[in-house]
């Protein structure tokens, strides 16, 4: 049957010849014809919408079994920013109409090419459409053609890409435009099969336009050095130091001896992907960066690969308290020649001093979400244990603690609790800034009081002032409440009696407050650190820094309520939520100070220039996301929002609430406000640069595919 998609409501046949039809309004509305095929049925459908100015497209599938079309029961359908969609559904075998909402916006725009694809029946009784890739993936075999099968488990397993003839074809113009890549390989006593095997990768590239330059450090073993002098090829080079200089020194003998404009690092017991200098080549042609880093994994003793690191796009903060880049490592030579290479001090930590260094000096960094390094676990190695070279773990904090002079910050470096070599920086506040700590509240006084008790009887920091934003609070209890602190020469009381609206109350308070610094905070939140507010606020001091956020826990646990906000294909999203406040986390996340898209508004540290600097909260969302909202403008604006983990406060919210015990008008309030953020921020519509496209689309644990 032929399949169409038709205009039924606020859409007119257009008058711009490059379109179809217009937009009347936010909510254009189609039917598709034939749409009766897809009761009970698993659907693939793709089409491309191609709408004028390159307006964000934000395609919606509204599903009625019964009950009319409804937000609840809406899916955002999967759009790249070229206007081609395609998703995988599921429709219910209740299903009595289907509708599309193709764009929201007014615009210009055309629906072509609509393929639809029946893949498998039904097998599981559900009341709305859903994707695929909730509980199943669809299988094919010659038996049984389409069918369901489990998901399995999300053991890593790396596939090696192919080269097709797409590749080959730009392979001729790439390696002449970007042209020799130098890549460097310090040696010491290495194990020959480690050796032949990490030729072996360079040699299996795809982008051929290399050289590959071996500087041994005086390697008393024969064996190394008599390989490294059988190697004839004009593309490897080897020199031979006299004397040991260490990985720095010899790294820097080996720059020296560079012929191309990038230097590539590879450690002589580790490999290439054969993708990997290709992929370097094309964002060097698209950026011109002077760092560029990728996701690695891991080469097991059993020779399998495993451990895969998928990073977050450059995150300064990040790298303050972990080194996350690692490999692979491509730097501008000229970068190089300007910090005089590694420095031997550092070394066993060489390479994140040497980032750490390149940050002060340049901002095209670049993030290539793929493996493309394979990182050899041997004994005794960082990459088996991090312990496991005691040097190193002075050099950690060594690199820290210069970066902060080199910067001219004051702060120290304090170790991870139960966390053995993992350290982190702690910012001192700079001067005695005023803090405004802006509260808005109705008839709680019960709960307002115990947050304000723990501010006064727990922090600190003394240079505060409260500004309690009265939202129309009505019974006695609250106004006897009021009476009680009023007194406080450090709390205001402002009384704005409007229908609720967490942004303007916010705005209103700013209004009327006299810091450097503004703390958003709920009213029902406990203080649990007592140096909270210096930690926060040395942080959002930072030049770079946007919001900062707090780890919040649920009242009388060391359960995670709030970690870091993720941009995730279901919507903004709590990190770890309900796990332990005490666990690692993806990569020391859940313990570490990492860069975030957004934080909580729940607790929301901003220094008041940068406040002012994006124009405060968007009063157009008065309830839901208006915290994701500031924090996606502050990122725009320049700004790295981060939540600091070692400050802790409880969130008297409901540790049972789920989704499913929200109230049915909220949720279609909760949809329809994620639409609109997305709408105003298009680019960050199932994207987190924060995140890892390698990584489960909708995993608040960072979980594998």
């Amino acid at each position: 049957m032929n399949f169409k998609v038709v205009p039924i409501l606020n859409i007119k046949s257009s008058d711009n010849s490059n379109y179809s039809w217009l937009s009347e309004n936010i909510d254009p509305q189609c039917a598709i014809l034939g749409w009766e095929q897809f009761i009970g049925k698993v659907v693939k459908i793709s089409f491309k919408i191609d709408i004028e100015a390159k307006k964000p497209i934000l395609c919606v599938l509204y599903s009625d079994t019964g009950s009319g079309f409804r937000e609840e029961t809406s899916i955002i359908l999967n759009a790249d920013d070229h206007g081609n969609v395609c998703d995988e559904l599921q429709f219910p075998s209740s299903l009595k109409a289907i509708r599309l909402d193709p764009i929201s916006c007014e615009a210009y725009f055309t629906l072509t090419d609509l393929k639809v694809e029946i893949l498998a029946n039904t097998d599981k009784d559900i009341q709305k459409v859903i994707r695929l890739s909730k509980f199943k993936s669809i299988a094919y075999n010659h038996d049984e053609g389409y069918h369901f099968a489990e998901k399995t488990n999300n053991t890593y397993c790396y596939l090696e890409p192919r080269q097709g003839k797409q590749v080959e074809n730009r392979l001729v113009e790439l390696e002449k435009k970007v042209g020799l890549l130098s890549i460097i390989v310090p040696t010491y006593n290495t194990d020959l099969i480690l050796l032949e095997r990490l030729i072996s990768s360079v040699k299996s590239q795809w982008y051929k336009n290399w050289e590959l330059v071996f500087v041994d450090d005086a390697s008393p073993l024969a064996a190394t050095t008599n390989y490294l002098d059988a190697l004839v090829s004009p593309s490897i080079r080897v020199k031979k130091l006299e004397k040991n200089l260490g990985i720095a020194g010899a790294t820097n003998e080996a720059i020296k001896l560079t012929k191309g404009e990038y230097v590539v690092f590879l450690d002589h017991d580790d490999e290439f992907t054969p993708d990997c200098l290709y992929e370097l080549a094309c964002e060097i042609e698209r950026n011109a960066p002077d760092f560029i880093y990728s996701d690695e994994d891991k080469i097991a003793a059993d020779g399998s690969y495993t451990e895969p690191h998928f990073k977050p796009d450059w995150s300064p903060d990040t790298m303050m308290n972990t080194m996350y880049t690692c490999h692979v490592m491509c730097i501008k030579k000229t970068i190089l020649d300007v910090l005089g290479g590694l420095r031997s001090f550092y070394d066993g930590c060489q390479d994140w001093d040497l980032v750490l260094r390149i940050s002060e000096i340049t901002k095209k960094i670049s993030h290539i979400p793929k493996v493309l390094y394979h990182w050899r676990i041997i004994p005794a190695s960082i990459a088996a244990d991090l312990a496991a070279k005691p040097y190193v773990i002075e050099a950690t904090q060594r690199v820290r603690r210069d970066a902060l002079t080199r910067r001219g910050l004051e702060g120290s470096v304090e170790p991870i609790d139960n966390y053995l070599g993992y350290y982190r920086v702690k910012y001192s506040i700079s001067g005695n800034p005023l803090v405004s700590i802006i509260i808005p509240t109705r008839d709680n006084p019960e709960v307002l009081g115990r947050a304000i008790d723990s501010i006064f009887e727990k922090s600190t920091y003394k240079n505060i002032e409260i500004i309690i934003i009265d939202n129309g609070s009505m019974k006695a209890g609250t106004f006897d409440f009021f009476d009680e602190i009023k007194n406080n020469d450090r709390i205001k009381i402002i009384r704005h009696d409007i229908p609720f609206n967490y942004s303007e109350l916010n705005n209103v308070g700013v209004t009327h407050a006299a810091g450097d610094i503004y703390i958003f905070l709920n009213d029902d939140v406990e203080v649990i650190t007592p140096d909270w507010i210096e930690d926060l606020s040395a942080y959002a001091q930072l030049e770079h820094v946007g919001a900062v956020g707090a780890k919040l826990l649920y009242p009388n646990s060391e359960t995670i309520q709030h970690a870091g906000v993720l941009s995730l294909e279901c919507g903004p999203s709590h990190a770890f939520l309900r796990t332990d406040a005490k666990s690692p986390g993806y990569y020391m996340r859940n313990q570490l100070d990492y860069n975030w898209l957004a934080v909580t508004g729940a607790c929301m540290v901003v220094e008041a220039s940068k406040y002012k600097l994006i124009g405060g909260f968007d009063e157009s969302f008065p309830i839901a996301y208006n915290d994701m909202d500031i924090c996606i403008r502050l990122h725009k604006a320049g700004f790295y929002n981060l939540v600091c983990q070692s400050v802790r406060l409880y969130h008297h919210e409901s540790i049972s609430r789920g989704v499913d015990d929200i109230d049915p008008e909220k949720l279609i309030r909760l949809k329809k406000d994620m639409r609109q953020l997305y709408c105003v921020h298009p680019d960050y519509f199932q994207y987190d640069p924060f995140y890892n496209i390698n990584l489960h689309p909708n995993s608040v644990n960072f979980d594998l595919i």
